[in-house]
């Protein structure tokens, strides 16, 4: 991380010219007098404060341009420790697994959906909460994870693993939605209009 120039202006404060970099692994602190920018700086950093003047980057990247991409870069870098700081590759498999996670979602909103049409707050919320869970737990798991290292590299050579891994996803994608269909056609059949 590196700021540079970093400015604030309250009523009766001025955070001026603040610079200093971060590097990984390291951790830092502020010391100062009351009113010295302690509590400014480190919130003009993550973003809570917008700053008058200066520049934050993160992982050589401008902060605020980037603030969403950054912080879901972060958190995945910290549950998946890894070179690539977006976690898996934009491969054949990784499109594979996304196709499992909207299997999962579907799985759950559809027939939750149709249960009570007027109530579409907890399908949506419990179907993205469990398909998100499920997309950490393809790419976290040391188990899986052993088994998709192999599929993760964009080497010419993964192609037939990475599109066995694609298929698969097509596939549970495919009969899971079915399923949800029906199941939430069912559902549907019994509410009363």
């Amino acid at each position: 991380m590196a700021v540079r120039g970093l400015g604030k202006r309250y009523p009766g404060f001025e955070l001026d010219d603040v610079s200093f970099s971060l590097d990984p692994g390291y951790i830092m602190g502020f010391i100062g007098r009351n009113g010295a920018g302690k509590t400014t700086t480190p919130k003009c950093v993550m973003g809570l404060v917008r700053p008058d003047a200066g520049t934050v980057a993160v992982l050589g990247q401008d902060f605020r341009a980037n603030e969403l991409a950054l912080k879901a870069a972060l958190i995945r870098h910290r549950l998946y420790d890894t070179d690539n700081v977006a976690g898996m590759n934009p491969n054949m498999a990784f499109f594979g697994l996304v196709l499992v996670m909207y299997a999962v979602f579907n799985a759950i909103f559809l027939p939750g959906s149709y249960k009570a049409a007027y109530r579409l707050l907890w399908p949506l919320l419990g179907g993205s909460l469990i398909a998100v869970a499920v997309g950490i737990a393809l790419t976290t798991l040391p188990a899986v994870v052993g088994q998709l290292a192999a599929v993760n590299d964009r080497g010419l050579g993964n192609l037939p693993a990475q599109a066995a891994v694609l298929v698969a996803g097509v596939g549970v994608y495919a009969v899971t939605t079915v399923f949800a269909c029906r199941w939430a056609a069912a559902n549907f059949e019994g509410v009363d209009l």
